[in-house]
């Protein structure tokens, strides 16, 4: 369907002869959001009911947390603009309990090879899990009429990534303390392609839509480990640099203008398939009813709002 709408927007700004933003100068912009982190499957336990064995499988709920973006760059006017912009994402959730009568088994290590898994009985726990995010784009995009009151700019451009993401348990029940951890980091690179069209409706308003696609080469490493307070202790380590990934970036917003201000508000969306897949197997190879569903993507979810300011222009 994007490429259905992309193609019949090239044919109708081949017999348009309206103009783009002709504004030639520099330009900033900051954009704050609220964001929701969607399916990090961060499984840190089962538990097990003996009267009826029925096994349940807890991974922590992720709220939303704020994302920003700075951005800015030149603008040539009708012969496009170079931009750089810098996203970040920090977020981290914390599940805690006691989980009375029943047993339960940390999955955020895994199966170990020393000890196998570990295993309490009615204990008091607590698991972490966070998220870091961030992308480094520079793109250069160039604006073409599509109408008397349309836009659409093609960008191309390089972007640099990196997610991280960490998990953390401790359980103590009657007779033992269990702690386990994993940490995992992908930094990844690779060309970004897009396009954006903006279609006006009054003078100061108007709507913008953008999708962009980022093919990325990923490195990978990270490390796991458990322990038992006073016992035993044993880790693991992973690191790959075959790893391939994309982005893909939807955004739809509504934009005002005044001279050289300008503010929006809208909803994105950013899936990252690849570059934020776990180099450890989900839940450390635990089969059938005691394993986890495995996430090979992750996105990101905005409300967003933004300022733009350009200046030493005309």
């Amino acid at each position: 369907m994007v490429f259905l709408a992309l193609a019949a927007a090239v044919m109708l700004a081949a017999q348009s002869s309206a103009r783009a933003d002709d504004y030639k100068g520099w330009f900033v912009y900051l954009d704050l959001a609220s964001t929701q982190p969607n399916s990090l499957n961060q499984h840190y336990a089962n538990t097990t009911d003996f009267a009826t064995n029925e096994v349940q499988i807890l991974s922590i709920e992720n709220d939303p947390d704020i994302s920003w973006k700075l951005g800015g760059g030149y603008s040539w006017g009708k012969m496009g603009m170079l931009k750089v912009s810098y996203w970040t994402f920090d977020n981290e959730d914390k599940e805690s309990g006691t989980a009375t009568g029943l047993g339960m088994i940390p999955t955020v290590f895994g199966y170990g090879a020393i000890y196998g898994y570990s295993y309490l009985y009615s204990p008091t726990f607590e698991a972490t899990g966070e998220v870091k995010a961030t992308t480094f784009d520079i793109d250069y995009a160039r604006p073409f009429p599509a109408g008397e009151k349309m836009t659409i700019s093609w960008l191309a451009g390089l972007r640099v990534a990196s997610y991280e993401e960490t998990q953390t348990f401790t359980g103590t029940d009657a007779y033992y303390t269990y702690n386990q951890s994993k940490h995992f980091e992908n930094e990844g690179w690779g060309p970004r392609v897009g396009v954006n069209v903006d279609w006006g409706f009054t003078e100061r308003f108007s709507l913008g839509g953008t999708a962009a696609f980022s093919f990325m080469q990923v490195e990978t490493e990270g490390d796991a480990s458990q322990s038992q307070v006073g016992g035993f202790s044993e880790s693991l380590s992973a690191e790959s640099d075959y790893q391939r990934g994309l982005i893909m970036d939807f955004d739809l917003r509504a934009i005002w203008s005044w001279d050289k201000f300008g503010v929006w508000f809208g909803y994105e969306m950013s899936d990252w398939g690849g570059i934020s897949t776990s180099p450890f197997p989900s839940s450390g190879g635990f089969a059938g009813p005691m394993g986890a569903p495995e996430s090979d993507d992750v996105s990101f979810n905005s409300w967003h709002a933004g300022v733009k300011w350009k200046f030493g222009g005309s």
